[in-house]
């Protein structure tokens, strides 16, 4: 069972135990939208959708249903209609709820009403592209996130391509392909493939330089996350001999990755270095990066606040999902004090 069927069936036993309001938190919406249209068919709901920019639509063509209206007077309708067995979608809820306090109390009168109406079977499911939950509607909101594609959806995608070209791809080359599109989206990887097959006529394994520097981007455009170049050595890192010698002992199993795990070998997980300020804490994760010879990415835990109940945990897996999308590489967490 891949990770959107897991999904899918938590989402379903939500729906059932007549949870009011679920938040789907994805950059996918295509994706988002064929994981709704399947459990409208095993329920046989109806649906009712409203997005930020054309207003209440139709599901299937995204075509308006009626002049445009904001969330607010769209929630006064829905308020008043019957909502008996159905599906209502919310895109850009994030954007809609932020400092618009009339659509935060129209969705908890909402909320209310599903929860306690005997009479409406119905469930609210927000989708965005981050989760802003206001305090208002903390209790009734229950979050998900669209999982990134795993190792066997990858390799399906890169097939499916490959095949769709009239290619062949070798199936080491397929394994490394699958191992740096890890960490992105189905959409992600798909432009890649057809600028990789652009560039030249075939996928292979030189693709990865490719992948490499879009991940390079992905981490310019986030400002949560800081690409820091390092030409720092080991050596130049005072004391600290024993996590030295760590640390060459896992640059060995870095350098030989793939093999190392086939062997059952893990990769490094991680190292906390305490100390006072000076000490060489920072010197100790730029040198790490440039013997492993990986990109290092610093993560200031300040950056990841947010005024908003959840924003400063969206913020915290979005951090992390780049890391996953660059890697494998070295994450450097600074200032972790600040979390507490």
């Amino acid at each position: 069972m891949n990770n959107i069927e897991t999904l899918k069936i938590n989402i379903r036993a939500h729906i059932e135990s007549n949870y009011p309001l679920l938040y789907l938190v994805t950059f996918e919406e295509k994706q988002a939208d064929q994981l709704i249209a399947q459990l409208v068919h095993e329920d046989k709901r109806k649906i009712f959708e409203w997005n930020l920019a054309r207003g209440w639509v139709n599901f299937e063509h995204k075509q308006p249903l009626v002049n445009y209206q904001d969330l607010a007077n769209t929630l006064e309708n829905w308020l008043n209609e019957d909502l008996t067995n159905h599906f209502l979608i919310i895109k850009d809820a994030h954007l809609a709820m932020r400092e618009n306090p009339l659509v935060v109390a129209r969705l908890k009168a909402l909320a209310q009403k599903l929860l306690h109406d005997n009479e409406t079977d119905a469930t609210v499911i927000f989708i965005s592209s981050q989760a802003c939950i206001p305090p208002e509607l903390e209790k009734f909101i229950t979050l998900f996130e669209l999982p990134l594609p795993d190792t066997d959806t990858i390799q399906n995608l890169i097939k499916t391509f490959v095949e769709r070209c009239n290619e062949h791809i070798e199936t080491k080359e397929l394994n490394n392909l699958a191992l740096a599109f890890r960490g992105l989206s189905e959409h992600e990887i798909t432009q890649l493939l057809y600028r990789g097959y652009q560039q030249d006529g075939h996928i292979s394994g030189e693709d990865i330089e490719l992948v490499l520097k879009e991940k390079e981007q992905i981490i310019k455009k986030s400002g949560i996350l800081e690409m820091v170049a390092s030409a720092e050595k080991l050596e130049n890192v005072g004391g600290l001999t024993q996590l030295k010698s760590w640390l060459k002992q896992k640059a060995n199993v870095l350098h030989n990755l793939n093999e190392a795990i086939a062997f059952g070998v893990e990769a490094p997980k991680g190292v906390m270095v305490v100390g006072m300020p000076g000490c060489g804490k920072s010197l100790t994760a730029k040198a790490t990066a440039a013997l492993f010879k990986l990109p290092l990415l610093r993560l200031d835990v300040g950056s990841l606040m947010g005024k908003y109940v959840g924003e400063s945990e969206s913020n915290m897996r979005r951090a992390l999902q780049l890391a996953e999308a660059v890697s494998p590489c070295v994450l450097w967490v600074d200032e972790l004090e600040k979390a507490f």
